[in-house]
Order: structure tokens, then C-alpha cells, then sequence
């Protein structure tokens, strides 16, 4: 009797020791997310550190601010990252499967770090949260609105809160259909700063006909240095506003129509 309950003691305890280690390496395999609210916090108050894994040429055009770009960094990361391992780092990429993220968790979990994180969203889903992004060496403050936000915009009695609507998605495209009142970029861009509004608070509006319709990091850039702080990009462009009811100004017709 004494040798059966033995045995079975034996038996349970390699069980709990068995089930304990899958526990164990579980939970080193877990790749934990960070909510929008928490991370937004986080990057306000200065209390993470971030690693952009999208790659060096996607980090030149547009990352979060204060981010570090992994691909640049990835054989030197103990000079760039803190010498406190229990500090939060956060990964992200351009959206959630941009890069090896789990390759490189995995990589921060091996050198100490036990605070790691993945930002699912990645860098589009922080501008459509109206993040704080570097774009092209310039800090926005917010890169896109919504179209009820900028309908909002365009409806305000304050003629110094209205948009200055940038169109850049070319000068026979802005003739076929543009938002009421849009300035044609490509007809422009060689006398902006003449054609942008005196004062510089106003906020300026820039879209295309979609998301990459032209290149308006670069027009981003092209504001800025003319002193203008408050630039938005209009992610939807003209095709997202007018299917979705937003008023149009159409070829041959001088008034604007829904």
C-alpha cells in the first residue's frame, strides 16, 4: 500500500513538474498586446520605450515620435535601449503583421527585457488615433481626420477654424471632381506659400483620392517649413468623401453638389 501510494505520488509530481515546464514555456511563447488607450498614455507621459520594425525606409517617411528604428539598430540595440530591463518597450510596424515582431520580442526577451509588448494597430492604426507621427523629419501633431471631423471643420462660422484644402492628386483629376473650395496642389506647388492662408493657425487639409494618392508626406513637409503647425491628411480622399455623401464640385459646374 505504502509502495502503491508512493509510486502514485511520484506520478503526480512528474505531472506537476511536466504541466508547471508547458506553463512556463507557454508563457515565454505569449506575445502580449498593448492596448491603444494604455500605449497612448505611455507614449504622453515618456514611460516607453519604442522600436519601430517596419524598416528604415518606411521609418524615414513616417513613424512615431521618439521611436527607434530596429532595422538601423538591430546588431548595436544595447547601446539604443535602457539600461533598465524591467523599463515597458513596445514593437510596432506599419499594421499588426508588419515584420517579425514575434522574432524580435523574442530577441528582447532574451537579452533581459521583461516588459515587452506588440502595438497590434502599428503606425496606420496611431495616425488614425491622431498620434503624434515624424513625417519625413517634421513632428504632426495629428496626420489624418475623419471625414466627420473635417465636415465638422468645414462647417465652423470661424472663417480662421475652416480647413485650407489641399488637393494632390493631380491637376486633371482635381478638374474631374474636388472638395468645395481645394486648391489644385499640382497647378501650385511652385507659388505655395502665395496661395496658403496669412494665418499660419489655420489648419490645412491635405488629400488625394485615397490613402497613397500622391506623395503627401512630402507636401506634409513642404508646409511645414512654410510655418504651418496644424496639418492634417484626409485619409479617405475624394472618392472616400464623395461616396460617402460629403459635397463635391464636379467638372463644368460651379456650385457644389452632394
Amino acid at each position: 500500500m505504502n509502495q502503491l501510494t508512493a509510486t502514485c505520488c511520484a506520478i503526480v509530481a512528474c505531472a506537476t513538474l511536466a504541466l508547471t515546464g508547458c506553463g512556463e514555456r507557454a508563457g515565454k511563447a505569449a506575445y502580449p498586446s498593448v492596448s491603444n488607450d494604455e500605449f497612448t498614455s505611455q507614449v504622453k507621459d515618456n514611460r516607453v520605450t519604442l522600436l519601430d520594425i517596419s524598416g528604415s525606409s518606411s521609418y524615414r517617411e513616417q513613424h512615431i515620435a521618439s521611436a527607434i528604428d530596429y532595422q538601423a539598430h538591430k546588431d548595436d540595440l544595447p547601446t539604443v535601449l535602457p539600461s533598465d530591463r524591467a523599463k515597458p518597450l513596445v514593437v510596432y510596424g506599419s499594421d499588426f503583421d508588419s515584420g517579425d515582431w514575434r522574432g524580435v520580442m523574442d530577441q528582447l526577451n532574451t537579452m533581459g527585457y521583461t516588459n515587452v509588448k506588440h502595438y497590434n494597430e502599428g503606425m496606420r492604426g496611431w495616425a488614425d488615433h491622431h498620434g503624434a507621427v515624424v513625417v519625413a523629419g517634421g513632428v504632426v501633431d495629428s496626420t489624418s481626420i475623419s471625414k466627420d471631423e473635417l465636415s465638422k471643420m468645414m462647417a465652423d462660422k470661424d472663417a480662421d477654424m475652416q480647413p485650407f484644402l489641399l488637393d494632390i492628386s493631380g491637376s486633371s483629376a482635381y478638374r474631374k471632381g474636388h472638395l468645395p473650395g481645394a486648391i489644385d496642389y499640382t497647378a501650385h506647388k511652385s507659388e505655395l506659400a502665395r496661395v496658403l492662408p496669412d494665418h499660419k493657425e489655420r489648419p490645412v487639409v491635405i488629400y488625394g483620392d485615397g490613402f497613397d494618392s500622391g506623395d503627401w508626406r512630402e507636401v506634409v513637409t513642404q508646409v511645414q517649413a512654410l510655418g504651418y503647425p496644424h496639418i492634417r491628411h484626409y485619409n479617405e480622399g475624394f472618392s472616400g468623401w464623395k461616396n460617402n455623401g460629403g459635397p463635391v464640385v464636379l467638372e463644368g459646374q460651379d456650385a457644389a453638389v452632394h
